[in-house]
């Protein structure tokens, strides 16, 4: 879902990439972001970017 996030899908795009509905993937956003102690799309993109990039 964060590369989906990262490679700039929306909401519904990824519910139905993913076989979910967009309130579940809002949920999952939100976790996400709580974990990472971010509070954007961008934030998370940054992240997931930067990752790829190290291979971790």
């Amino acid at each position: 879902m964060a590369r989906l996030v990262a490679d700039g899908a929306t909401n519904p795009v990824i519910a139905t990439t993913l076989a979910m509905t967009v309130n579940t993937v809002k949920t999952h956003l939100s976790h996400v972001f709580t974990k990472l102690e971010i509070t954007s799309r961008a934030q998370l993109a940054r992240i997931v970017t930067e990752k790829a990039k190290t291979g971790t």
